[in-house]
């Protein structure tokens, strides 16, 4: 017995942990764990992102293998000691009641046992079977189960190393956008900085400008002054001379003393008090910042060509409204027959768009995108299934195609923001562009902004950059 169980210890040694088999062509990875090199190469194969190892998840740069020659020498050894335990003749495997050897298995009490066990009263009316047939079955049954249980385990293992992976990938691409978002904070302080030494260059200029102008000023009244002090003095000695003396060269005295004197008028040009809070001064400014906060508006139309015949259409293609009066229109292929539905002139097949629309106090409408193969005749359900993304107003709450949205807030207009290759289309309530809701798809045509009346009263707009 304590034979047998030193060589299942050995036999676990020299059990590779992917295959569950004596190890074949056995190789020592760089943690130092041994592993068939047919198994942990098909192992790193089915794996993505870095090369780690099964039992210890220890990550290496390299796939680096060497071969573990005394390993393999000592799995020939296992086996062969193996075979002999196992081997061993049957008279050695006695009963211990009668000594007598194990020929028969016993099914009920699930033990080999012998002839004379087979005979007496415990196991008279047992199933016994020979010992042959009984290792034939067993045998097949615990094959299947290792082999169901190495397909578990490799399921496992391929969870195993797909989860790693997205570690990988959730950090790799959680340091992408971090890089976005220094850069483009980074773009914003610049152009605030830029406008701030601006501003407070013409501050200082204007300052120095407007001190110039005063000293000027300062300097020609303190001339003014010498001048005037200079007549007082001149007349305040010629009030001490005696008559003869005060009328000699008088004519000359009165000349010099006749001055007039000019205070101009200082004008100098007036701080602009609170410049910062003056928007005109921000026009560029809000350009760039608009790039990163809130797209420019793009200019669209409508298309008069698939407008129902209820909606009318204003002059510059840019308003909607529902008219109880069915318009004479040709029936051709792009125009909605059944829904009161209009698509914009222009489509999107790549790249970022943003446009909004106003929908004042209407009290139904639908909005969004819809791609070119959309169904415009007879009755259908237009949703995302269908190839119509849409966020609605009707009978008191918004929705998301059929999804009711718990949104209390009032939306009179609207932002659209379409990534054709992200395969997104956000809404935005465009009075603090807090986002609505985001449809998350693959578009594979091109796409149209879409619009959609519900009431009779309804108006629909969309706005450009002027609106």
């Amino acid at each position: 017995m304590k034979m047998a169980a030193a060589s299942e210890e050995l036999t676990n040694e020299a059990v590779c942990s992917i295959c569950l088999d004596y190890f074949y062509e056995p190789v020592l990875t760089d943690c130092g764990h041994n592993f068939c090199r047919a198994c942990i190469t098909e192992f790193w194969n089915r794996s993505e992102g870095k090369v780690f190892c099964p039992n210890c998840r220890a990550e290496f740069e390299q796939k680096v293998l060497r071969p573990n020659r005394q390993l393999a020498n000592l799995v020939n050894s296992i086996r062969k000691l193996s075979l002999v335990i196992r081997g061993k003749p049957a008279e050695e495997q006695l009963c211990k009641e009668h000594e007598e050897k194990l020929k028969l298995f016993c099914e009920d009490d699930l033990k080999p046992i012998c002839v004379v066990c087979d005979r007496s009263l415990q196991h008279r009316y047992h199933r016994v079977l020979p010992v042959g047939e009984v290792v034939k079955r067993y045998k097949k049954q615990l094959e299947q189960s290792r082999d169901y249980l190495k397909k578990q385990m490799e399921s496992i293992l391929i969870a195993q190393a797909e989860g790693e992976s997205k570690i990988y990938k959730i950090n790799a691409d959680t340091e992408t956008e971090r890089q976005k978002i220094i850069s483009k904070f980074d773009q914003l302080q610049h152009s605030l900085n830029r406008e701030k030494e601006k501003l407070l260059q013409n501050l200082d200029r204007d300052r120095t400008l407007n001190l110039e102008t005063v000293n000027d000023h300062l300097a020609h009244l303190a001339q003014q002054t010498c001048t005037i002090f200079s007549a007082i003095e001149e007349i305040n000695e010629r009030l001490k001379l005696q008559e003869a003396a005060f009328l000699t060269d008088i004519k000359k005295t009165l000349d010099r003393c006749n001055i007039m004197i000019q205070i101009p008028a200082v004008e100098v040009n007036s701080l602009k008090k609170n410049e910062a809070d003056q928007p005109m001064k921000y026009v560029s400014l809000w350009k760039q910042l608009l790039k990163f906060m809130r797209p420019e508006p793009a200019p669209l139309t409508l298309d008069p060509k698939t407008a129902h015949c209820n909606l009318y259409i204003s002059q510059d293609l840019t308003v909607v409204n529902w008219g109880d009066v069915l318009q004479n229109c040709p029936n051709n292929s792009e125009r909605f027959d059944y829904w009161p539905c209009v698509l914009s002139s222009q489509g999107f097949s790549s790249g970022r768009h943003y446009w909004e629309v106003s929908v004042g106090d209407s009290s139904g409408w639908y909005m969004g995108a819809a791609r070119q193969s959309v169904e415009r005749k007879g009755w259908t359900i237009l949703t995302a299934e269908n190839g119509c993304w849409t966020l609605g107003w009707s009978s008191g709450e918004y929705m998301a195609g059929i999804v009711r949205l718990p949104l209390r807030e009032k939306l009179t207009r609207v932002g659209l923001y379409l990534d054709y290759e992200e395969g997104e289309l956000s809404f935005y309530n465009v009075d603090n562009m807090s986002q609505i809701h985001t449809y998350k798809d693959s578009f594979t045509e091109k796409m149209f902004p879409f619009f959609r009346m519900w009431s009779s009263d309804s108006e629909i707009k969309i706005c450009h950059s002027t609106s």
